[in-house]
């Protein structure tokens, strides 16, 4: 794939392809019961005494218990409580290879956890129903789904009966190859080799056009039989959220000398000559005096598989690693999209306008989450940036200079241009906070907000 930038034309020898790639994706499935009070009002409309519906509520817990062990034997997978610690995955890594799988339920994991459920407190009059956290069992399913590869599907066994879905954008992407046979070489959630670069990107772009809705919602009826036996379950459906999401770009070198040359120098560069309002602008917000939060740089060159550094906003962040030696990752992680805004539809003085508004965790905007994402990767590792769109702001009190952030197939401008400014330390920001020598730098193309 042709990378238009100065990195790319500098190394371009070194370069065999990028692939622009969604990683992790946790969507959260919620049952419409709202908080306390709707809760109250719907367990009163029901007819159901307030301290009665809890004891009811067992029945159902053991109901999805039974339900998982039936479905593992029903496939012959293994059901297993957890007790203490334990890696889910590897033990999942285990059972694939015992069981020699390609596809169905691998197993079903039960184990202990704190999770929102509801406990009956004193109330005005009588009691009343309130949420709160507390241990319980929950059930992982895990699966190998013939379109998106390994996914574990998790309910929570009591009530409001909570679900999480994980799904892999990379392992979606390898399972879409393999029934079009472009040859490639995967290991974990990274492609070490592909032979038609072009075609896996534009495979990659069709994760945002799924019909998410009624995916979700078939894994969801697959682990939670209540929604049919359960007469006041009846009818109900999940309202979906993305918990978090992960959108990487990979760098593919032809081989682990090149990387191992250069990814020294660029860990070294993103350590020292980015400052915090430089973190700040790529991602989405700008440099003020009532910032609340901290931005936060870490380093670890010692890690296993390999170095790594993060540059971290509140709840999001940006990190740069090497992949088995021979891929350079950029990634962006989004767990607070409020950060981000969107162009929304909105009532202002009387007529409807687009306004830019935060993002939400609605499964309506995987959409736009790429292109934030992207934007916050284009200049992550180095400073060169182009001329495009042109941007000013003020920040710390004077007038920043022009920035850009350019287009999806810009994502990775790694070139280290060492020199020309000093480090930046500490750069930790809290309210009220002044950095002395920070470079200017505008923010991205949408508003910043504040």
């Amino acid at each position: 794939m042709r990378i238009a930038t100065r990195f790319a034309a500098k190394f371009a020898d070194s370069i065999v392809a990028t692939l622009n790639c969604v990683d992790r994706m946790i969507f959260k499935g919620y049952l419409p019961f709202g908080g306390d009070k709707q809760l109250n009002q719907f367990v009163d409309r029901l007819g159901i005494r307030r301290k009665d519906f809890l004891p009811g509520l067992e029945p159902l817990s053991e109901r999805l218990v039974e339900h998982a062990k039936s479905a593992a034997a029903r496939e012959g997978a293994p059901y297993q409580y957890l007790q203490g610690q334990h890696s889910k995955e590897k033990l999942i890594d285990q059972t694939i290879c015992e069981r020699k799988l390609t596809s169905g339920l691998i197993a079903v994991l039960c184990c202990l956890e704190s999770c929102r459920t509801v406990k009956l407190r004193y109330g005005d009059g009588k009691p009343r129903l309130a949420f709160t956290r507390r241990p319980q069992r929950v059930l992982y399913y895990y699966l190998l789904d013939p379109e998106f590869g390994r996914v574990h599907v998790r309910i929570e066994t009591w009530f409001p009966f909570t679900i999480q879905i994980y799904v892999n954008g990379h392992d979606w992407l390898a399972q879409q190859l393999a029934k079009q046979r472009p040859g490639f070489v995967q290991r974990d959630n990274c492609f070490l080799e592909l032979d038609d670069p072009q075609a896996a990107q534009r495979q990659a772009d069709r994760f945002f056009s799924l019909a998410w809705q009624s995916r979700l919602s078939r894994w969801a009826k697959q682990v939670n039989p209540l929604l049919k036996e359960v007469p006041w379950l009846r009818g109900m459906q999940y309202r979906w959220v993305i918990d978090q999401f992960e959108y990487s770009t990979d760098v593919l070198f032809r081989s682990r000398q090149h990387l191992a040359e250069l990814y020294p120098r660029l860990l070294d560069h993103a350590a020292v000559h980015f400052s915090a309002q430089d973190i700040l602008t790529f991602l989405g917000r700008k440099l003020h005096g009532n910032f609340q939060g901290e931005v936060l740089t870490h380093t670890q060159k010692d890690r296993h598989p390999g170095a790594r550094i993060k540059h971290r906003m509140k709840n999001n962040w940006l990190k740069m690693d090497d992949k088995f030696g021979q891929v350079l990752r950029v990634e962006t992680v989004i767990n607070n999209p409020r950060e981000f805004k969107v162009r929304r539809w909105r009532k202002r003085h009387g007529r409807r306008q687009r306004v830019w508004c935060p993002m939400n965790k609605g499964i309506a905007n995987p959409l736009s989450v790429p292109r934030g994402g992207s934007r916050c990767q284009h200049a992550v590792p180095g400073s060169p940036r182009s001329r495009e769109r042109p941007h000013t702001c003020l920040s710390a009190g004077r007038r920043a200079g022009a920035a850009q952030t350019g287009r999806p197939a810009q994502l990775c401008r790694l070139q280290p241009s060492l020199s020309r400014r000093g480090a930046v330390l500490p750069r930790r920001l809290t309210r009220g906070t002044r950095t002395q020598g920070l470079s200017q730098r505008g923010p991205p193309p949408h508003p910043a907000t504040g």
